[in-house]
């Protein structure tokens, strides 16, 4: 396997190219990617990189710095340039630093990609014969061993025995099983553009745990991604249920698709592991019956403003229906109206910050969006049944 460094400064070209082509297919492992040409070489200073895909123009050093840096240091690494429309002047200048080739942003296709893709694997093969990196396991072949695993077929107990050796975490010391999945239910166009979004979500949900809780990610055989998580952070001082809570505002941020989670009990060991994906996927299935998209990302909106002045249309505007339908179907799916949820929200927020927090009473009220305490004060006594001062000293 060849391994390839993509240095992009817009994530979105990023996510665009690895997902265009099966790279494993042709040998290149997508091994690392970087925002800008110092970030890139410092990856290459380190790992064993046989192919760079690069931008021209990026912030802090660009591509044709970046390739310059390469050519200087030798050791045949393949460098791709992409390139805009008025990049000529700087693509002839990549070329006669001797990059293998180039691709035109506004218009490379996976056949454009994959021909350039022959024509470095080509050269990589004459200067090193053949692929010079041993094949390890890619995703594809990751996500096939946990299906068989979690379906129970494992008879012999064959695929137990390969479980440790899969950089996947290890058993003894606990892991969690949580499925990810996008919501079912609204109109037909809204569920194909959450499907298109959720074809990202694998790359943030990498991305984000493996900085500080870890963990693999895989498909599901299902259509569902799949998280095994440690029963630890790597590192950080958040408890598991506080980072479920950030994992999931931050994905209805960047992917603006309402998100189904379920699953995160711990597991020891295989059986325990099965156990765990067979509830998780009863959860899925009576999480998509119980509310519509519409409902979910109203409620994955609430989830991330409810501390703000949040209101029905900005919920309606972000779930792409009006107010008035908005406040018919959630009543109808959640069984309770929509202004009871919100202050059902910041109510179990007050609670929490008066046990957690020497905050003044008037500063909980504004923490969770009332600009006064009276009124505030006078909605918590309604919900929980005493004063906020009563709840503090638990009376």
């Amino acid at each position: 396997m060849w391994n390839m460094l993509v240095v992009e400064d817009e994530s979105i070209v990023r996510i665009g190219l690895r997902y265009l082509v099966d790279w494993e297919s042709y040998g290149v492992v997508w091994k690392a990617e970087a925002s800008n040409g110092e970030e890139a070489w410092n990856i290459i200073e380190e790992e064993e990189i046989h192919i760079v895909m690069t931008d021209i123009r990026m912030p802090v050093m660009d591509g044709i710095q970046l390739t310059k840096k390469i050519k200087e240091r030798g050791g045949g690494i393949q460098v791709i340039v992409i390139s805009s429309y008025d990049d000529f002047p700087y693509v002839q200048e990549a070329l006669r630093l001797g990059v293998t080739d180039y691709l035109h942003k506004p218009t490379m296709a996976k056949e454009e990609i994959v021909d350039m893709l022959k024509k470095v694997l080509d050269n990589l093969e004459r200067t090193y014969g053949p692929s010079l990196t041993p094949a390890g396991t890619t995703e594809k072949e990751r996500d096939e061993f946990l299906k068989a695993l979690l379906s129970g077929t494992d008879e012999e107990g064959r695929l137990e025995k390969q479980y440790g050796a899969l950089g996947l975490p290890a058993l003894a010391d606990g892991v969690r099983l949580v499925g990810i999945r996008p919501a079912s239910g609204g109109r037909e166009e809204e569920q194909e553009k959450s499907g298109s979004r959720f074809a990202a979500a694998r790359y943030f949900i990498e991305k984000y745990v493996s900085h500080d809780w870890g963990g693999a990610v895989a498909n599901g055989e299902r259509d569902e991604l799949l998280w095994l998580a440690p029963a630890q952070a790597r590192s950080g001082e958040r408890t598991w249920n506080e980072y479920l809570a950030e994992l999931k505002k931050n994905l209805a941020n960047l992917l603006n698709v309402a998100l189904v989670f379920s699953g995160g009990a711990l597991a020891s060991d295989v059986p325990g592991l099965r156990t765990a994906y067979g509830e998780l996927q009863r959860e899925l299935g009576e999480a998509e019956g119980a509310v519509g998209q519409a409902v979910r990302m109203a409620m994955d909106y609430v989830d991330l403003h409810f501390c703000e002045d949040v209101s029905l249309s900005s919920c309606a505007e972000f779930a792409h229906v009006s107010p008035a339908h908005l406040s018919r179907i959630f009543l109808k799916e959640t069984g309770v109206n929509f202004s009871d949820y919100v202050i059902r929200k910041k109510m179990e927020r007050a609670k929490e910050l008066l046990r957690r927090t020497n905050l003044r009473i008037y500063e909980v009220a504004e923490k969770v969006g009332y600009a006064h305490s009276h009124y505030f004060s006078k909605l918590f006594k309604e919900y929980v049944g005493q004063s906020p001062i009563e709840y503090r000293n638990g009376s």
